[in-house]
């Protein structure tokens, strides 16, 4: 059976609600986006977040990523908490960890092609000089059985485009 590489447990996220003075005063009130998470993703699984408008899925997938803390609660990756990482832990994590949004190509901008939005992440983390990055994304594209580079498209474009 593959290792554990992800598992939240107990996991749990209050949002304050304010009076008329803001937060001049404490909070009158707290929401609970998560109440008690817990699930294990396995290596070689995919794993997805299902449910209604406002059932704490954004919230569930910012605490995973370190974006929103918790206020309680575990998530372990590959054994360490990361809720009590290091700044430096929390980095090799997130080279790691990917979100897919709901709408993703409203995320993209429109006016970059799709090569430069693949190579701009691995700038950011630092993957490959140019030359490297270039075959790592033909690969990609090769992998999602593309019969043609897509890299100079915008992202609807390469949606669109059948391969």
């Amino acid at each position: 059976m593959a290792g554990i590489i992800l598992e939240l447990d107990g996991v749990k996220k209050r949002y304050p609600v304010y009076g008329r003075l803001g937060h001049f005063l404490p909070p009158v009130n707290f929401i609970s986006a998560m109440k008690d998470v817990s699930f294990r993703l396995r290596e070689g699984e995919t794993y997805g977040i299902v449910g209604e408008s406002g059932s704490g899925k954004t919230t569930t997938g910012r605490v995973i990523a370190g974006l929103t803390g918790a206020d309680g609660g575990r998530v372990l990756y590959r054994g360490e908490d990361m809720l009590k990482s290091s700044k430096k832990a929390w980095k090799r994590f997130r080279r790691d960890i990917q979100f897919i949004f709901q709408d993703p190509f409203s995320s993209l901008d429109p006016r970059e092609r799709a090569g430069e939005i693949l190579e701009e992440s691995l700038i950011i983390q630092r993957i490959g000089g140019t030359g490297d990055r270039r075959k790592m994304i033909l690969g990609a594209y090769a992998g999602v059985h593309r019969d043609r580079p897509f890299m100079r498209l915008p992202p609807r474009q390469v949606r669109q485009v059948r391969g």
